[in-house]
């Protein structure tokens, strides 16, 4: 199904009521619950492992830091990946040594790709936790005023 964005990346023409159209096909994002979002990425399920984000290179100690800025985060892209891989540390970067499909389509970082399905969340029960998470570091930062903005846009 993806194979034509491979073999014409840039422009793809169709046959609509007997015209010619052309389009600019982009994949631009990708729903997946973490498990899905760890497999097409192919970076190591569980949190546990070193890097466990799919989308950045934070280590797994630093990612409920409050004070961690934009700056101190590094993104995945395929072209760091490739470089891990390559380099023989996959394992440093919690990415799997093969090669991913993925990185063969231009114009596309599948690592920002992936964005969470909320429903994947609500079914795994998890919504209510990430709420109730994001009250308390709420509390702590902006106290009860910043919470009540937080609850009134519930």
């Amino acid at each position: 199904m993806l194979w034509p964005l491979l073999e014409k990346p840039d422009t793809l023409c169709f046959g609509i009521n007997g015209q010619a159209k052309t389009f600019a096909a982009r994949i631009s994002f990708f729903l997946a619950n973490m498990l899905e979002a760890d497999d097409v990425t192919a970076t190591y399920k569980g949190a546990r492992c070193k890097m466990p984000c799919h989308t950045c290179m934070v280590l797994q100690n630093n990612l409920n830091d409050i004070k961690l800025t934009r700056e101190d985060i590094l993104f995945r892209t395929h072209e760091n990946m490739k470089e891990m891989v390559s380099a023989g540390q996959g394992k440093e970067y919690s990415v799997h040594y093969v090669k991913n499909a993925f990185w063969e389509f231009p114009n596309l970082n599948i690592y920002e790709a992936c964005v969470p399905d909320r429903m994947h969340h609500i079914d795994l029960g998890l919504f209510k936790y990430q709420l109730e998470f994001t009250q308390e570091i709420l509390k702590k930062v902006g106290g009860l005023e910043l919470q009540k903005i937080f609850d009134e846009r519930l």
